[in-house]
């Protein structure tokens, strides 16, 4: 006996037109009718959305000096001119402010020359973004957070700091020195056009795996840590484990959460090898950054 079947499918693409919305409804019904009719004998029904585009919009490119000197504290804005339109951009913005402090990357010391006036489709109102140019490339510079906001960094201007987004993004929340970002930065400059953003990130991990591991371990058997934010332990595909903060995004790849550390918690340590803490866990052991803890005195 034959079974019966309900076949539901969806088509989605874009495409321009000059004609108005209920006459390209009607249009692109005739045209999929055309091609699909055919093959199916049930009606069908069509639905249009206009497109929503995603994409930033440049609207035009000033001096970091046309710009940078005009922070200001107040919500007054100032107006800049393209062409023919006048926009009124808010200058308060506590990225201006960094950017005024400083135009160069703390790690990598690239330099900040470009500001572009732009604006995303959500967005009401324009704003500026300072970039640096590398390669034929522009490079965003952004806010960093000197201590990050995942172990308890504050968002004040006493704990920024200008980074470009590749150094930020080395950096992550590791409690990392300029000196080993500026390390991973040249891993990363020898491999960028050789391989992969995939293996270019592994090759970061190893390295940085390097840089926080230390033979001379210091013996800590007397004190204890109170961990500052809720952390994750994760284990790897060979079976290490390893914590986090819980506020940050798992990228890591074939690493699964098997237990959870409470904010508060106090740890015993095992050992302290360079930036990191080895924290004894039932039978086992896992690392952890020591920008993760707090240790108290006495």
């Amino acid at each position: 006996m034959n079974q019966k079947y309900k076949v539901t499918a969806n088509i989605v693409w874009d495409f321009e037109s000059e004609l108005d919305h209920q006459s390209a409804v009607e249009k692109m019904r005739q045209e999929v009718s055309s091609l699909v009719q055919p093959l199916l004998p049930n009606k069908i029904g069509i639905r249009l959305d206009k497109h929503k585009s995603r994409k930033t919009i440049v609207l035009g490119e000033f001096d970091p000096d046309d710009v940078l000197p005009f922070v200001t504290s107040s919500a007054k804005r100032r107006e800049y001119k393209i062409k023919n339109k006048s926009y009124q951009i808010r200058m308060n913005s506590h990225r201006y402010f960094v950017f005024h402090t400083n135009r160069n990357c703390v790690a990598c010391g690239t330099e900040g020359t470009k500001m572009l006036l732009e604006q995303h489709p959500h967005d009401k109102t324009p704003h500026f973004n300072l970039y640096s140019e590398e390669d034929g490339k522009l490079i965003l510079m952004t806010k960093d957070h000197i201590v990050a906001k995942s172990v308890g960094g504050e968002d004040r201007l006493s704990n920024y700091q200008t980074m470009c987004c590749i150094c930020n993004n080395i950096k992550g929340s590791d409690p990392l020195t300029l000196e080993d970002i500026r390390h991973l930065r040249s891993v990363y400059n020898q491999h960028k056009n050789k391989l992969t953003r995939k293996k270019i990130n592994a090759r970061i991990r190893a390295e940085r795996a390097k840089i926080t591991f230390c033979d001379n371990k210091e013996e800590v058997s007397k004190k204890h840590f109170i961990s500052k934010c809720d952390l994750l332990i994760l284990q790897n595909e060979f079976g290490d484990l390893e914590a986090m903060s819980a506020y940050e995004s798992i990228d890591k790849i074939n690493c699964r959460v098997v237990a959870c550390v409470k904010k508060g918690a106090k740890l015993q340590p095992i050992s302290i090898e360079k930036k990191r803490l080895c924290i004894k866990f039932n039978d086992r052991s896992y690392f952890l950054f020591i920008g993760y803890v707090d240790c108290p005195k006495g």
